[in-house]
């Protein structure tokens, strides 16, 4: 599990900055736990998952490489590089690969090195169930960011017969070095493009995506009655109009 005391520090670290850096040579250096689950594993129950080691720096909290099957460590920033550089944009997840490295991006890059701030009310994010869909940013070959839904008429995890009323954003996260450069905006539009009937966002919904989707639809009138704010399942009572939470709330 991962461990809620660790906060950056804000000093420019010394310690994991080496560009050839021999991880087994400077073990002490950095705090070892399981990160993520072994990308075999991912359809199979908590349970019965293996989990991956990872490193975190003493100095600066940021965790930095993952140990593969191999026994090797890799710095997570390669292993979040694909082959094939003209990658750019939202994209579907392709397969086993790709669901890793949302786990990679979700619980080292998101949880450890750029956490969520809860002056705007972001939160920590579950890896997605095997059912969810997952799309990942990109950027020249490079995943920056994700997105992961809960797919209309799935089962809702935890009950005997409840299934999604509608297709549910349950989470996003872009790094902040690709924020303000229009990604957020772009997977709106891709969604409302994939997805063109109710669009639901799990809540609770951070400030900024709330900010992103109220500018979306004040420009388009046509999809202000389809966007929702949604609990469980979000069916009737498990719902609010998001357009009108709005206009009520002054948001």
């Amino acid at each position: 599990c991962l461990i809620h005391f660790y906060k950056r520090s804000m000093k420019l670290c010394t310690t994991c900055r080496e560009e050839n850096i021999d991880y087994d040579k400077c073990v002490d250096n950095f705090l070892e736990e399981e990160l993520v689950p072994h990308p075999d594993d991912l359809y199979l129950s908590d349970d019965a998952q293996r989990w991956c080691s990872g490193l975190i720096c003493r100095e600066c909290k940021e965790g930095v490489a993952i140990k593969l099957g191999d026994g090797k460590w890799e710095k997570v920033e390669v292993l979040l590089e694909d082959a094939d550089t003209n990658l750019q944009g939202w994209v579907l997840a392709r397969g086993v690969r790709d669901r890793w490295l949302q786990g990679i991006l979700n619980n080292v890059v998101y949880y450890l090195n750029e956490p969520p701030d809860e002056k705007e009310n972001e939160t920590d994010y579950s890896l997605p169930g095997q059912d969810d869909q997952i799309w990942l940013c990109w950027d020249k070959g490079q995943a920056v960011g994700f997105c992961t839904l809960k797919i209309c008429g799935n089962k809702v995890p935890g009950t005997f017969v409840d299934k999604y009323q509608m297709d549910i954003v349950d989470s996003v996260f872009i790094r902040k070095s690709h924020r303000r450069k229009g990604l957020g905006k772009a997977l709106i539009k891709e969604l409302i493009a994939t997805y063109q009937s109710n669009l639901g966002f799990s809540s609770p919904m951070s400030k900024g995506m709330m900010r992103l989707v109220l500018d979306i639809l004040s420009k388009n009138a046509d999809k202000q009655d389809n966007f929702w704010l949604c609990s469980d399942s979000g069916g009737e009572g498990e719902r609010k109009n998001i357009w009108l939470m709005a206009q009520t709330m002054k948001i």
